[in-house]
């Protein structure tokens, strides 16, 4: 008699110990963007004869302040949708003291990762100095670090 309890005790306990399964943390979706990001870069503005390729580095982090949004660069805010992101748009005015001549520069652009650990970034720019505007594309490849 002494064996079934102990059997049967040792069978509740399993079943008890099998059926409780350990909650899974929640998965951030940001944490994918999160990281050193290095590639190239390549603007093109026609108008001003630019077409040029470098190399570019975003560090990526978590907007603390929204949970469906990262940050490029500690300037740039962009929202998440699965494994792409949309800038939000930024528009930056600087006058030279100088001359006291403004310059703003508008920036919209979007991006997706494949694979993991590697993303694509494409967009415009717009400068707009002294009256004149000047419209450009820019784009990126890079892969995570």
């Amino acid at each position: 008699m002494k064996k079934s309890v102990l059997f049967f005790s040792v069978a509740l306990l399993s079943i008890f110990f099998v059926s409780c399964k350990k909650e899974d943390a929640p998965v951030d979706a940001r944490d994918k963007f999160v990281g050193r990001w290095f590639g190239n870069f390549t603007i093109a503005i026609p108008a001003a004869g630019v077409n040029e390729t470098d190399t570019l580095t975003h560090i990526i982090s978590k907007n603390p302040a929204n949970a469906n949004q990262i940050i490029i660069d500690s300037l740039q805010f962009a929202t998440i949708n699965g494994d792409s992101f949309t800038y939000l748009p930024l528009t930056q005015t600087d006058t030279d003291p100088t001359t006291g001549l403004s310059t703003t520069v508008i920036f919209n652009g979007s991006g997706s990762i494949t694979n993991g650990t590697n993303m694509t970034e494409t967009g415009t720019i717009s400068i707009n100095a002294a009256g004149v505007t000047l419209n450009g594309t820019f784009s990126s490849n890079l892969t995570k670090q």
